[in-house]
């Protein structure tokens, strides 16, 4: 049988098993080492819906890490049943953390080794993240439950990162408001052709929760994920880009301003700014998640114009961002913990604010530096990518590829 024959064949068992959605299966296990007999996919569940990421081979032995049954596959382990059903991931980092990844074009299969008679032992689905451990030739080097793999190069690109886009405002007409010419106010006619076209591409928005499972090496990850946010808490998104956003299945993450959130939001007036309040947030959390901005860090000394988080001492910004995030968990009926996530005003940091940042729970914080994310980055200087009228469509799309 050809390569071209062995791989119609997998992949044909491999579409069948995924239409069935339960897979028996015999599998032998010892402290050290995993045997299937029988080839299982293996999913991720990425924005609430199971994604099928790859396969691991029947007859292929796996090293268990452990004594478990926790194989490594990707960026993440995947658990082993004994009693039959689905290869599911586990939250259990991967122990070699390579931070270099590819995208898969197409299904494909991870080999053995890189001659002639090299053998499958794993499969890969396409639109895949993949962290890749090296080069030879024309080949990238993975690890698959403890193994050296293979990929070729001809059915894979190089992963730019994950872009994390960055919006503020946005209205039908700024051009005939007091924001003609702002460079944060965006036409709502231009926001919905941009998720028109995330839709159109295949983009999965990702939320933060599942960015820091990625990057903390718990997650596996497909090629087309997207973060959306907002910073700031306009009103204007939750007047127009909510409703865009939950009719297509989105989930975006707003950087509230701690000190600007009351319980309701003031009128609606196009030549004044107004704010998310706790009425908004409350009828709004299945699409928004809601994350900190400072209670009232973002603001400029009035000599010299420096930002508050780079001239204000670490106890007073520390005590900030606890105050924030105490405002900012009444939307989660009190619940501070879930506020774990900073953007910083202006998107600038310095080191009191990035200290203050780790003493107060925050696991991940976000600059405005231009660029998309990536495993191995810094958590406290992590990148976007914003969003402003002057962007075509042409930029966005080289935003979303990293090539911007």
């Amino acid at each position: 049988m050809n390569e071209r024959e062995k791989k119609k064949r997998v992949f044909g068992a491999i579409a069948s098993l995924c239409i069935a959605g339960i897979f028996m299966m015999e599998t032998k296990a010892s402290a050290d080492q995993v045997m299937l007999h029988e080839t299982l996919p293996v999913y991720e569940t990425i924005n609430n819906q199971q994604v099928w990421i790859g396969a691991l081979m029947k007859g292929v032995v796996y090293a268990a890490a452990n004594g478990t049954r926790e194989v490594e596959f990707g960026n993440s382990k995947v658990t082993i049943s004994l009693d039959g059903g689905t290869v599911t991931a586990s939250s259990a980092p991967a122990e070699l953390e390579a931070d270099d990844t590819i995208i898969t074009k197409k299904q494909q299969f991870i080999f053995n080794r890189m001659s002639t008679d090299r053998e499958p032992m794993a499969i890969l689905n396409r639109n895949v993240r993949f962290p890749v451990t090296g080069k030879t030739g024309g080949w990238y080097t993975v690890n698959v439950g403890g193994q050296e793999g293979y990929i070729h190069q001809q059915s894979v690109e190089e992963d730019n990162g994950i872009p994390v886009l960055m919006y503020h405002h946005m209205l039908e007409s700024p051009e005939n408001t007091v924001f003609y010419n702002n460079s944060m106010v965006i036409k709502v006619a231009e926001f919905q052709k941009q998720m028109d076209y995330l839709k159109q591409k295949g983009y999965r928005t990702i939320t933060m929760q599942e960015l820091e499972s990625y990057l903390r090496h718990k997650k596996n990850m497909v090629g087309k994920a997207v973060v959306i946010t907002f910073d700031d808490g306009n009103i204007s998104t939750v007047k127009y880009a909510y409703p865009i956003l939950k009719e297509y299945g989105m989930k975006a993450t707003q950087f509230l301003i701690g000190g600007q959130l009351n319980q309701k939001s003031r009128p609606w007036d196009e030549n004044t700014l107004q704010y998310i309040g706790f009425d908004e947030a409350a009828v709004t959390s299945d699409v928004y998640d809601y994350q900190n901005h400072t209670l009232g860090m973002h603001l400029r000394e009035p000599i010299g114009g420096l930002p508050y988080l780079q001239t204000k001492t670490y106890e007073e910004i520390k005590n900030d961002f606890l105050a924030a995030g105490e405002r900012i968990g009444r939307i989660y009926d009190g619940d501070s913990a879930r506020v774990k996530y900073l953007a910083y005003p202006w998107g600038q940091s310095s080191p009191q604010a990035i200290q203050a940042a780790r003493d107060t729970g925050m696991t991940m914080a976000f600059t405005t530096e231009t660029g998309n994310v990536k495993l191995g980055d810094d958590p406290y200087l992590l990148k976007r990518q914003g969003v402003a009228p002057r962007h075509t469509m042409e930029d966005f799309a080289a935003k979303l590829d990293g090539t911007y």
